[in-house]
């Protein structure tokens, strides 16, 4: 699903919903005062806080992201 904002160059999209590796993403237009880059944000669906600071300890010790180790965590 895409969704276009209102008061913008004809066009240009607000949000984007995509798939990556079968997870989902959503791709959000900040507009020109953000320029692309490689950062990103992350939304973890979770039940509670217990199963959100499991799911925060398991990225704290990362080096690089790994989706199993989180859901690992989330599981427990």
């Amino acid at each position: 699903m895409t969704r276009i904002a209102k008061n913008t160059i004809q066009g240009d999209a607000l949000t984007v919903e995509f798939t990556v590796l079968n997870i989902h993403c959503l791709g959000l237009n900040g507009g020109p005062a953000f320029k692309h880059d490689e950062a990103f944000s992350l939304n973890i669906a979770a039940e509670d806080q217990a199963e959100t600071e499991r799911a925060f300890a398991a990225m704290k010790t990362m080096k690089k992201f790994d989706i199993a180790v989180i859901e690992a965590a989330v599981r427990c």
